[in-house]
């Protein structure tokens, strides 16, 4: 059992461990080294950069990349030889990085990864994100099934790299990029910061007034300060454009009590379409009772001087 784990620290798979060496695994060497000794190595660092990691907190914790949600057939041209330069191959980048979260639930099938996957409760409502992951999400390595355990495994993961992968901070990442929080509510999750990057504050988060531009521009027009941003909250240009994203005109968070703004209007109309109404009616009330006080006269000056019309 020490033995085990020892060797599961090591970053050995139960395949990897019996009958494949490293080199015949292509198993990703320097995609597991600290940035701080990657950045040594300037023709490693920029491969690493090409992939979008840029600072050591993106690269020394898993999940933290959105790159690392597409399998290896999803990436670009240029992000293929990055990963390559790093040791990947196609089937050790969808094991060891992407841990076949890139591909369908049918696809999974395919591969030949699916069973696992049903091991740890998985289905294809879940998979695709109809319903709430399953509980093994939220459960440490040690925590889990012998199964289970077995399950990770065969997907390429560590109790290291299981444990620090955990869904629970990640979830409503990549899920809904917290658009569905309060705006106070994105400071405690820490993520605040690439919003008002993004040129989101309290007011348009609330609906209070518009959205950013950012909101509903295309993700080649945006700066490498608001991409990289974007890429904190789990979009990558993928994401980006495949997003069903309302008008800005419409734009209303949704669990916010506060974006009463088109209430507010449509008061505001109201109460001044109804002032105007009770403006005119008075104006047209005096005319009209002005006019009926002049025919009045005009009919008690006709029975004062019946004579005058006849002369």
């Amino acid at each position: 059992s020490q033995e085990r784990t020892a060797a599961e620290e090591l970053c050995y798979t139960k395949g990897s461990w019996e009958g494949m060496s490293l080199d015949d695994w292509g198993y990703p060497i320097y995609r597991y080294v600290p940035f701080s000794q990657l950045s040594r190595n300037k023709e490693m660092l920029l491969n690493a950069k090409a992939l979008g990691y840029h600072k050591s907190k993106d690269w020394d914790n898993t999940r933290s990349n959105p790159i690392e949600l597409d399998s290896f057939e999803e990436l670009t041209s240029g992000q293929k030889l990055a990963a390559k330069n790093l040791g990947f191959t196609e089937d050790t980048w969808d094991c060891y990085q992407n841990h076949y979260i890139g591909y369908t639930w049918d696809e999974l099938a395919t591969e030949g990864v699916q069973a696992h996957y049903r091991n740890l409760d998985w289905n294809h409502d879940s998979w695709h994100g109809n319903i709430d992951p399953p509980k093994s999400e939220e459960t440490y390595f040690e925590d889990l099934t012998t199964a289970q355990q077995s399950a990770l495994s065969e997907l390429c993961y560590t109790p290291i790299s299981w444990n620090e992968d955990m869904s629970i901070p990640d979830w409503p990442c990549f899920k809904t990029h917290y658009f569905d929080s309060t705006w106070p509510e994105l400071t405690s999750l820490g993520v605040q910061e690439f919003f008002v990057t993004l040129g989101w504050s309290h007011n348009s988060w609330h609906g209070n007034i518009d959205a950013p531009a950012t909101y509903d521009m295309q993700w080649k027009n945006l700066t490498v300060e608001e991409k990289y941003a974007a890429g904190q909250i789990c979009f990558d240009e993928k994401d980006w454009s495949k997003r069903s994203a309302p008008k800005l005109s419409t734009w209303k968070n949704p669990n916010s009590s506060e974006g009463m703004r088109p209430f507010w209007i449509f008061t505001l109309v109201l109460l001044i379409a109804g002032g105007f109404t009770a403006v005119v009616y008075c104006v047209l009330s005096k005319k009209a009772k002005a006019k009926q006080n002049k025919n009045k006269n005009i009919d008690v000056e006709f029975v004062e001087n019946p004579d005058t019309e006849m002369a």
